[in-house]
């Protein structure tokens, strides 16, 4: 699946990908094949805007470990996520502890916070390792 296929994912920067899922997103494997290839390239910030979705898909936090492998990630940071899309997502993290990967996810109100947050672990990235 190209950016071009799916308009709900798309490389925001070499090392950030934006998803805008739906309320009726249930494309797990769809999201799966997406993330897997972008993985090829190295480990990822994912940003998901979460703007007018009232709750995750079930398959997102009853599966989010089969989803997403944890070691494709390096933080995840979540637009305008409503209590009950918060709710799924520690559900999906749990699945990512189970796995034996935590990675940073935070919450914010826009994409421009979601931006400047990645930037912020990004830095920490570089100075913890360096």
């Amino acid at each position: 699946m190209s950016d071009s296929e799916n308009a709900s994912f798309r490389v925001l920067l070499e090392d950030v990908v934006l998803m805008r899922p739906s309320n009726d997103d249930g494309r797990a494997s769809e999201v799966r094949t997406a993330l897997a290839e972008r993985a090829k390239g190295g480990p990822f910030f994912v940003i998901a805007d979460f703007t007018g979705v009232k709750r995750l898909h079930s398959e997102a936090g009853s599966r989010g470990g089969d989803i997403v492998d944890p070691a494709w990630i390096r933080g995840a940071v979540f637009i305008n996520a409503g209590t009950s899309v918060k709710l799924g997502l520690k559900v999906f993290r749990l699945a990512m502890l189970l796995k034996g990967k935590e990675f940073p996810m935070e919450h914010v109100s826009s994409l421009e916070e979601a931006l400047a947050t990645v930037e912020r672990l990004r830095t920490r990235d570089l100075s913890s390792t360096g």
